[in-house]
């Protein structure tokens, strides 16, 4: 059955858009007036030209600060009083992100068919997660659509923000690393193998240091290769075991292990964890399908713990009392949510412990970083000053016997 595209006034004198399926454009003015709309312009959709961005093809992924900034900028005009097609129509020409705009199309598309909004963004897990559309659903059903956006891309940006400071921080101690380790590869491989034949000619016995150093360079340039090929190995198990349950699980546990790393990462799932779950709460939804739906979106072994919470409350316990027999939530967490459910505050104390570990997890980088940059610089200095005193020792026991 064709399908039109009309533009028509409501009984308020507003102009709206959609889309309706009819056998006729007589039919399709017919079915829109019954609906106590009057059509404005009305044309097949087989004959509307579609933005040229849409059907630009692009490998560029869709980010989650590409899903912040679309949902600040849908805010921004939600605000100004656009209504929604119309703004959703504007970001399509507007949007820069081939990929992105596409979703865009999608879901404009789907609005005008009749489809409310989160039924759109629905079509599009990968895009928009469980708590994205759980809030959006939320904002529809109390007419807060604006504000929920709001809400959704202020927590995004502060999430942003806190990723970015801590790959700001780690940004230069991996590049200490990273020139130290290149550094010493070429001397143990490249340098130190032309040096040999020198210290072969000399005939008398090396030093010791100068002896280890040339086992360590031989060594490196026979099984060098089990190195690369262990790393690879490594590389492509690593994958795998992000794809599987179990993988990840195994994965969380052995960081959650090692000092201050586990414990930033930690931090940082908490703040997004009470964040998302008091967003969810201050929207009206229930604490049970909270639960569930910030468990999609944290880590494996932070998401059981959740799920054992989730089955506590079930069964009639209090979230604090849930929350306090996991080693995963500390005192300072379950005290918070204690307070906030006696005092009818969950939402408060929540997004209060999301600021608190936020701040924590900044303060955790800084500490971090400051005691990683001179251990790397002092061990690549070591290892480097290892190696030219040993390429030179030699070199000067010939001078003491010329002397």
């Amino acid at each position: 059955m064709p399908a039109f595209i009309y533009q028509a006034r409501d009984q308020s004198n507003r102009l709206v858009e959609g889309r309706v399926e009819a056998e006729s454009d007589r039919i399709a003015i017919a079915t829109l007036g019954a609906r106590g709309v009057f059509p404005v312009s009305l044309r097949e959709a087989s004959t509307v030209t579609a933005p040229p961005q849409r059907f630009r093809l692009t490998r560029r992924k869709i980010r989650r600060r590409d899903v912040t900034l679309l949902t600040r900028q849908l805010a921004d005009l939600l605000g100004a009083g656009l209504p929604l097609l119309n703004a959703l129509s504007l970001l399509e020409h507007q949007l820069t992100h081939h990929a992105l705009c596409n979703v865009v199309a999608d879901v404009a598309e789907q609005i005008r068919a009749g489809r409310s909004l989160s039924e759109a963004i629905s079509q599009h897990p990968s895009v928009f997660s469980p708590l994205y559309l759980n809030l959006v659903s939320a904002g529809e059903l109390g007419g807060t659509l604006e504000q929920v956006l709001a809400r959704l891309a202020d927590a995004g940006e502060a999430e942003d923000e806190l990723v970015g400071k801590i790959t700001t921080a780690l940004a230069y101690p991996l590049l200490i690393l990273a020139v130290g380790v290149a550094t010493v590869a070429v001397l143990l491989t490249f340098v130190i193998p032309k040096l040999v034949v020198l210290f072969d000619e000399m005939g008398q016995l090396l030093p010791l240091p100068t002896r280890l150093l040339l086992a360590i360079s031989q060594g490196t340039v026979q099984y060098g290769w089990l190195l690369v090929v262990g790393g690879v190995i490594l590389a492509v198990w690593w994958r795998q075991a992000r794809r599987t349950a179990q993988g990840q699980l195994l994965l969380d546990r052995l960081l959650q292990r090692v000092p201050l790393v586990g414990a930033l990462v930690h931090h940082v799932e908490l703040a997004r964890m009470a964040r998302s779950l008091g967003m969810l709460i201050g929207h009206g939804a229930p604490l049970l399908a909270s639960l569930e739906v910030v468990s999609r979106g944290t880590r494996r072994l932070l998401q059981r713990a959740i799920e054992t919470v989730r089955e506590a409350v079930a069964q009639g316990s209090s979230l604090a009392n849930a929350m306090s027999r996991e080693s995963l939530f500390p005192p300072f967490v379950v005290s918070m949510v204690a307070i906030g459910e006696e005092g009818g505050t969950l939402e408060h104390a929540l997004d209060k412990v999301a600021t608190t570990y936020e701040k924590t997890a900044d303060r955790t980088t800084r500490l971090f970083t400051t005691l990683l940059e001179p251990v790397l610089i002092l061990t690549v200095g070591l290892i480097v000053g290892f190696i030219v005193i040993a390429m030179l020792l030699p070199i000067f026991n010939i001078g003491l016997l010329a002397g």
